[in-house]
């Protein structure tokens, strides 16, 4: 019997317990002694197909009282408050004995008594079973006594039911009081950061206002789409966070709604360094600003410059776009107001980092990140930990900035908040090949790629941003598989890189991607021993790099032409070469390629047999890496590093 049982359940657990009730009920399981015996043959016992039909069977032998509780008990959910059951069902203390009945068959539980009396069915299937029990008319009719019971049972607590009575006014048919309650939902949603259910309660309730017909009032409107937009935004949904945002510009612009309109501005303008179309980008924000300059709204003018100076960012403009975020913070300490002044040194710290000063990138950002976890601001804490990690990482603090990210990813996850998923992951997997982990970095930069390549093509205006950062991962990936050696793969990864990123939804940061692709490939020229195709991209890179003001890369391709001009046997030149990306590497502070160059200078040195610059040399590339070393406190990093090839290599020459 047993294993004909567990046979025909797989072994659920509960499909076996109601299987087994039902059988001992029909009496084709009798008790003898210790155990149960089947009353006929085995082969001619018959187990149900379903355990949904054994709960149907089981349910019908109830009596209509009993019957009847489950099924107006299933339409309000799987878990029921007591006193919403009694008021639906309009009876008195006779509701106890049928619940009491009910535990003792065990098809409900008693799940709290406080702060009032609830109970749960012991499993979904029979709630399921229990509501499927009733003709969709009447159930129609219960969900809307349900939602009016919870109305006058819950008046001054109303805001801890919006999702249930937003559910059963939808299901009862009433298409006006559910978009009233979705959106409450989903406003309530989005101030505790619950961004996925958000953006589904917001849409859902847009969703309903066109399959039913609804005309919203004008500020219904405003508060629906200013909301969708916000979470929106949250999941990396950047069409539906642009469509909102215009919408509630233009909807209360019509209406005299002021200040919403400025809120409107305040988040479309923050989408335009992601825009494609830059002329339609600059035409947005110039709308702001001649906004703000009609309301004369220092505050709004402060926030939207420094959304411009993030824009003129992304098409390599750093001096003009540096220039620009300086203005937005005069203005925002000016006004002495915490938005303008956050929106203004975010962006600064951002285009600090890219100017080759991540050190000032750090200071700008200090205390922001704790601030913002205690407003529970999700948008900005969301950025502040992508440009904080990002810098941290970029001056050695490996630690810190990993920690920082996993905390991000763990938070952001849970909550539904996908916008910045990519870049975290994209991030950490940078910090592992700082430190020569590259089985790891690999692990976290290939699912950077699967979740950008996602939402690139989930969200068409959100392309350059994504594309942004699958760029800056298929460099991190190429770069893992030529510090690992394998030179093949990572050369025909470039090659197909190279070719998808002619797109034009590839023009974002353009000029600090390829500047990095250039660089490695020709790293890996020189690894081909091709050394003039190589000291050709080199000196192009050397002068991009200057034009942009990009200090880490102009120091990266000078020692480069270092290393070729001593192979060339020019060691002066090689020298002065070295020594300017030494200079340059060091107030920049990133510790791997400051080591990289104080190798490179040593090996020239020894190349000319001066061997006490050589050795003064390799001796202060082991020193930048012991204080990489030691700024590890996870021991499982601060060994795989020490035993890295290239670490043990420098370590081992500074030695002798």
């Amino acid at each position: 019997v047993e294993e004909k049982i567990i046979a025909k359940t797989g072994g659920n657990p509960f499909f076996i317990e109601e299987i087994t009730r039902e059988l001992i009920n029909r009496g084709d399981l009798i008790k003898k002694g210790a155990r149960y015996v089947s009353s006929r043959p085995i082969e001619q016992l018959e187990i149900p197909n379903t355990v949904q039909g054994v709960l149907a069977a089981r349910m019908d032998r109830l009596s209509e009282d009993l019957k009847k509780t489950m099924q107006i008990a299933s339409v309000i959910g799987r878990d029921f408050a007591f006193r919403l059951l009694k008021t639906v069902m309009e009876l008195g203390e006779e509701i106890r004995a049928h619940l009491a009945n009910l535990v003792g068959l065990e098809i409900i539980y008693e799940k709290a008594l406080y702060p009032e009396l609830e109970y749960i069915f012991k499993h979904a299937l029979t709630r399921e079973v229990a509501y499927e029990s009733l003709l969709r008319q009447r159930r129609s009719e219960i969900h809307g006594q349900i939602a009016r019971a919870i109305e006058a049972l819950y008046t001054g607590r109303l805001e801890e039911h919006y999702e249930m009575l937003a559910h059963h006014y939808e299901q009862s048919g009433n298409a006006d009081k559910a978009i009233d309650y979705l959106i409450l939902a989903g406003e309530k949603s989005n101030r505790n950061n619950a961004v996925q259910n958000a953006y589904e309660f917001f849409q859902k309730a847009r969703q309903l206002i066109e399959s039913a017909g609804v005309d919203l009032d004008f500020q219904a409107k405003v508060r629906m789409h200013r909301g969708l937009a916000r979470a929106g935004l949250n999941v990396a949904d950047i069409d539906t966070a642009a469509y909102g945002f215009r919408k509630v510009i233009d909807i209360s612009r019509e209406h005299g709604m002021r200040s919403q309109e400025r809120k409107g501005l305040i988040g479309l303008s923050s989408l335009m360094f992601m825009w494609e179309d830059r002329a339609e980008a600059d035409n947005i924000l110039q709308e702001a600003l001649d906004w703000a300059h009609t309301h004369d709204d220092m505050e709004l003018k402060s926030i939207v410059l420094a959304n411009r100076g993030h824009v003129e960012s992304t098409s390599g403009d750093l001096i003009k776009a540096h220039q620009t975020v300086i203005g937005a913070e005069e203005l925002a300490l000016k006004t002495g107001k915490t938005p303008p002044i956050f929106t203004a040194r975010l962006t600064r710290s951002f285009i600090e980092k890219l100017l080759g000063d991540p050190h000032k990138s750090v200071e700008l950002t200090e205390g922001m990140v704790d601030s913002l976890r205690k407003s529970y601001a999700l948008t900005p804490l969301m950025n502040v930990i992508l440009v904080r990690g990002m810098a941290l990482a970029e001056i050695g603090r490996i630690d810190e900035s990993i920690e920082l990210l996993m905390d991000g990813i763990e938070l952001f996850e849970k909550l539904g908040a996908s916008f910045r998923l990519g870049s975290f992951n994209n991030c950490i997997g940078y910090c592992y090949s700082e430190i020569h982990q590259h089985q790891t970095a690999w692990k976290y930069n290939l699912k950077s790629e699967e979740i950008v390549r996602q939402q690139m093509m989930e969200s068409p205006l959100g392309r350059s941003l994504f594309g942004e950062i699958l760029a800056q991962t298929n460099v991190n990936l190429m770069e893992n598989l030529f510090d690992k050696g394998k030179l093949d793969e990572a050369w025909k990864r470039m090659e197909s890189s190279r070719e998808e990123l002619k797109s034009g939804s590839f023009s974002l940061f353009r000029q600090q991607w390829e500047s990095r692709m250039n660089y490695l490939t020709a790293q890996m020229l020189l690894e081909r021993n091709d050394i003039d195709q190589a000291e050709d991209l080199i000196r192009e890179g050397i002068q991009a790099t200057r034009k942009w003001g990009i200090k880490k890369r102009e120091g990266g391709f000078l020692r480069l032409l270092g290393e070729i001009l001593g192979r060339r046997s020019e060691p002066e030149r090689a020298v002065s070469n070295l020594s300017q990306a030494i200079a340059i590497l060091k107030n920049v502070g990133n510790p791997r390629q400051l080591w990289q160059a104080h190798a490179s200078l040593a090996a020239v040195f020894s190349n000319i047999d001066k061997h006490s610059e050589a050795s003064e040399q390799w001796g202060m590339a082991a020193e930048v890496i012991a204080t990489t070393a030691d700024g590890l406190s996870d021991r499982g990093r601060r060994q795989g590093f020490l035993k890295a090839d290239a670490v043990r290599n420098i370590l081992s020459k500074a030695q002798h």
